[in-house]
């Protein structure tokens, strides 16, 4: 949006109804140059003149010879001007990728001697390495992500990774839904200060951001839920999860600790109710701390539960399985969870051994008697 307004305030018109542009090179020189008299064809100018002008202000001095950008170059130049990645989460990732990974490899490569089998090579090596295949995709589409803006800059006529595909994580998907023995168990093993964290996750399906980012303005204690906002979930989508069972009693139990004695009524009451300087505070802290992470914890707690291959995110399968085999359909479990009813059926609701076996006596039922 701010890059469109950019441009905006850059073009001019004049009576003849002619568009053109007023600005200043990294010199400090001033240039005016016309854009003809659609506005369209004018703004995508506009906007391309931008891009040259900042980027040398930047110490891109390559751009006026496209056949000598490196790569370290063009990923300087898509991560300071291309506005879609305005999530932190996902400028941190494509970061480290790059920083950690490709820049050391590639980034003093001439962008137009790179080919696909040079990236080929490269998912080769990451796999060799033991990197998952949802850590290989998702460095892919970075690259893709990179590439497409250097088309489209014509900084490059074709793509070294048009071709090169994503592989299907569904074959590699792990399936780990804890049983309620396993649930025991873990729990049994885990650090007190994150027992309420993992029975609250269970209960709920949140994600673990929307767990540490919950504040208690955004707890209904009347109707039972809370509040996800939009900014804090992972696809833009606000929704309310309900309060029920263990997640009730964790937040009842915290927020119990979080009331203070305000006034007495006439009638002799005592009326409680949370301060009000305590509305902003997060609803799971440890020690004071807003800001922190229990993943090692959990990982240990893991550990001595023998439960090596469980994540954190397996909570939120395990609930949408839950949900699934205690009845509920596939769009209500999609609405609590916060995803697509195709998405939580494939990935999220997995179906135990004890319910196929359910579901084929059923069947049995039905039409041995016939």
């Amino acid at each position: 949006m701010a890059r469109r307004k950019g441009v905006r305030r850059m073009i001019k018109q004049w009576k003849n109804g002619t568009y053109y542009v007023d600005y200043r090179d990294a010199n400090g020189k001033r240039h005016r140059e016309t854009l003809g008299t659609v506005r369209k064809i004018a703004e995508e100018m506009a906007q391309e003149i931008l891009y040259k002008t900042r980027s040398l202000k930047k110490g891109l001095t390559t751009l006026t010879e496209k056949n000598e950008m490196t790569f370290r170059e063009l990923w300087n130049l898509y991560s300071s001007q291309n506005p879609n990645d305005n999530r932190p989460s996902t400028v941190k990732r494509k970061t480290g990728v790059m920083d950690n990974y490709l820049l050391p490899l590639f980034g003093d490569r001439i962008i137009t001697t790179l080919q696909e089998v040079d990236f080929l090579r490269y998912l080769e090596t990451r796999k060799k390495e033991g990197a998952s295949v949802g850590t290989r995709n998702k460095e892919l589409c970075t690259l893709k992500a990179v590439f497409t803006y250097a088309r489209r800059q014509k900084f490059l006529a074709i793509s070294p990774v048009d071709e090169v595909t994503p592989r299907n994580e569904r074959e590699f998907r792990r399936a780990t839904v804890l049983s309620p023995q396993e649930e025991k168990t873990l729990l049994e093993c885990a650090s007190p200060h994150i027992r309420p964290i993992i029975n609250f996750a269970l209960a709920t399906g949140m994600r673990r951001g929307e767990i540490l980012g919950l504040t208690w303005d955004r707890v209904n204690m009347s109707k039972r839920t809370v509040f996800i906002p939009a900014a804090l979930s992972k696809n833009k989508r606000a929704r309310t999860v309900p309060l029920t069972g263990k997640a009730w009693g964790v937040i009842k139990a915290k927020h119990d600790l979080k009331q203070e004695v305000l006034t007495v009524t006439a009638s002799g009451e005592v009326k409680t109710q949370m301060r009000p300087s305590a509305l902003a505070l997060p609803v799971f802290e440890a020690d004071g701390k807003a800001k922190w992470s229990f993943r090692t914890a959990f990982e240990a707690a893991c550990r001595r539960a023998g439960l090596t291959t469980l994540v954190f995110h397996d909570l939120r399968r395990t609930c949408a399985t839950r949900l699934l085999e205690a009845g509920t359909d596939f769009r209500t479990v999609a609405e609590w969870i916060g995803d697509t009813p195709t998405v939580t059926a494939e990935v999220y609701c997995q179906t135990s051994p004890d319910r196929l076996r359910q579901a084929g006596e059923k069947m049995a039922e039905m039409f041995d008697q016939k």
